[in-house]
């Protein structure tokens, strides 16, 4: 019988250094930061987010409809990984039956900022829509931060990532996880869900 850890995979440089350094160029210095998390971060003020997947941040911006699709594209292939060894395929089942990749969105936690203990839901932001998302991932942007580790099962897993690597987990109730505080520096990272 497989554990919860089994469902965890991390993989190293999901995401080339160029595009993690586009990235950031395009959206550290932005004005279109939000809230993120009200009522589940901590600190003096919330941390904060930038929704890159939707079109009216995207619209107009080559540059930014560029990093958006090269960032899916690395993304998809490496949830390619994933799917394969968790959907059973080669048994002739799909227990993954995935249709989207949603609420791609860069977050910033500053010093002192954290985000408490969780499982995901994603609200479409044009139609309120609510998703339970099947798979969360998370990739981190830099390193030049201190705290901020991503705590995962319940402090049974807690992960310092390089900056370009992804951790893919199921997004249910079995897989609570948190943002530690970050004490120095700030955590930049690319979060969304597949639904």
């Amino acid at each position: 019988m497989k554990s919860l850890d089994d469902y965890i995979m991390v993989i190293d440089d999901i995401l080339p250094q160029h595009v993690v350094d586009a990235l950031l160029d395009e959206y550290k210095n932005s004005n279109m930061w939000m809230n993120y998390g009200a009522g589940k971060t901590g600190g003096d003020s919330p941390a904060t987010a930038i929704l890159i997947s939707h079109p009216k941040v995207i619209q107009g911006s080559p540059v930014r409809q560029k990093i958006h699709n090269e960032i899916v594209e690395y993304i998809l292939h490496g949830f390619g990984q994933y799917h394969k060894k968790y959907s059973r395929i080669e048994q002739g089942t799909n227990l993954l039956m995935l249709k989207h990749l949603v609420g791609l969105r860069i977050i910033k936690y500053k010093k002192g900022q954290s985000l408490s203990k969780h499982t995901d839901k994603y609200t479409d932001p044009d139609t309120n829509s609510e998703f339970w998302p099947v798979v969360t991932f998370t990739i981190n942007l830099n390193e030049n931060y201190s705290g901020g580790e991503l705590d995962l099962l319940d402090g049974a897993h807690i992960f310092k990532a390089k900056s370009g690597q992804c951790i893919f987990f199921p997004a249910n109730f079995l897989y609570p996880h948190a943002i530690n505080t970050v004490t120095r520096g700030i955590r930049y990272s690319l979060v969304g869900w597949f639904v």
